[in-house]
């Protein structure tokens, strides 16, 4: 079994390393800079949607504990700063593929 893995990987390693591949795929200044920004867009939406999730997860376990039945709200409303990071993924995951 380890043998295998060990070819998959090999393969891989070289399949990467092409010289076919690494010519087809040459980075230019300008893919450079869409992709740097999109990645520092993807990394400052990231970082919002956690600061913003972990205050409202925070807010309902305050007033899940201060007796309130709020569970159900607190869990749907922690799920929009993730789906905020999700979008972001998405639109940098398609800046990267239209290079």
């Amino acid at each position: 079994m380890q043998d295998r893995d060990t070819y998959q990987c090999q393969y891989h390693y070289t399949k990467i390393f092409d010289k076919k591949t690494i010519q087809s795929n040459i980075l230019t200044c300008t893919k450079v800079i869409y992709l740097t920004a999109a990645g520092l867009a993807l990394g400052f939406v990231g970082l919002m949607s956690g600061i913003k999730q972990g205050s409202v997860c925070a807010s309902g376990i305050a007033g899940i504990g201060a007796g309130h039945n709020i569970f159900g709200k607190t869990m749907v409303l922690a799920v929009f700063p993730e789906l905020y990071a999700i979008i972001a993924f998405a639109a940098t995951f398609l800046i990267a593929a239209g290079l």
